[in-house]
């Protein structure tokens, strides 16, 4: 929340910000998104082409279990747009077991509202670890992902771990969840659609070694692969 003062100031700093902003963009040689809908974004805005090259994920990180658990992971930044509340909620209405991981300004309201089957695990409270996150996503039954991100690397890990994404039909998830058998997308940030979404993953048969393959589409190799081509080809 922007204190008053801020407040009577923006209406007079944004309109000379997005001058300056629209002035630095044709400046600029190559274009590159991190997604489609951030490609969407620089046409729209700026009027210019670009090339997707979604971030490098280290997916060899994660060795996925055969044997999976019956809890669902989520994990990130707690903030209200982020909209963890909708996990949160939806595995307390279905009696499951969630792990969030992460901190955040909506930390409290998340717990507030949280059913017995949500466990919190923070840098302060419960063992928030790469071990432990890592132990975690590599057993869960499915990762829950309700916000619209340019892209959203964990929903990558979450595969390279075994884990089925259900997420929002938005943004950079569209990218990374490109078929029913890898994850199930809900498209309204509510309640009943996550439980909708929960119910139909419960339903269907993943397998974490296909999972894991598909994250390989994000490995850090292809990466650098792609952004080398990019430059060799603008500096020619």
């Amino acid at each position: 929340k922007l204190n008053p003062f801020i407040r009577l100031l923006m209406p007079l700093l944004v309109p000379h910000q997005r001058q300056l902003d629209l002035e630095a963009a044709k400046q600029v040689d190559v274009f590159i998104a991190n997604s489609t809908e951030t490609q969407k974004r620089i046409k729209k805005y700026y009027g210019r082409s670009s090339t997707v090259i979604h971030p490098p994920v280290e997916t060899s990180r994660f060795t996925p279990a055969r044997k999976r658990s019956d809890h669902y992971v989520t994990i990130g930044r707690q903030l209200p747009y982020k909209r963890y509340d909708l996990a949160v909620k939806a595995a307390t209405k279905l009696n499951k077991k969630l792990i969030v991981f992460g901190n955040g300004p909506a930390h409290d309201q998340l717990v507030k509202l949280a059913g017995p089957t949500v466990e919190f695990r923070t840098d302060r409270f419960g063992d928030a670890s790469d071990a432990e996150y890592e132990k975690a996503i590599t057993t869960a039954r499915g990762f829950i992902y309700p916000a619209e991100e340019d892209f959203g690397i964990v929903s990558v890990e979450a595969l390279a771990a075994g884990a089925p994404v259900i997420g929002l039909a938005r943004g950079g998830t569209t990218d990374i969840v490109t078929s029913p058998d890898i994850g199930t997308l809900f498209h309204h940030q509510t309640v009943d659609d996550v439980v909708k979404a929960v119910e139909i993953a419960e339903q269907t048969s993943f397998h974490p070694s296909k999972l894991a393959r598909t994250a390989k589409r994000f490995d850090k190799g292809l990466f650098l692969t792609k952004i080398k081509k990019v430059v060799r080809d603008s500096i020619s």
